[in-house]
């Protein structure tokens, strides 16, 4: 029975800047075996970092959106211009 293997030179690259979630250090049960596991572990997490900013990105978008709803209601947009308008006088 033939293992599908992921070549060396075909394994993700893991960038220096990324946080570790989960301890990776492959089991010492046989060194090709871990090579292996090791690079299916990365492959699996290829996309972690992309998710992450969408899911940041999206937190960002929903929060401003909720900033302009408040900012433009009639009791904060009254408040803002006699702020503004004080300012201008003194």
């Amino acid at each position: 029975m033939k293992q599908n293997r992921i070549p060396a030179e075909a394994a993700p690259v893991v960038p220096d800047n990324v946080v570790a979630l989960a301890d990776h250090r492959p089991p010492q049960d046989g060194a090709e075996n871990d090579a292996e596991r090791w690079r299916e572990r990365l492959a699996a997490e290829a996309g972690i970092a992309t998710a992450e900013f969408a899911i940041v990105t999206f937190a960002a978008v929903a929060f401003a959106g909720l900033l302009v709803a408040i900012l433009s209601s009639g009791d904060v947009s009254e408040m803002l211009m006699a702020l503004v308008r004080k300012a201008l006088q003194a």
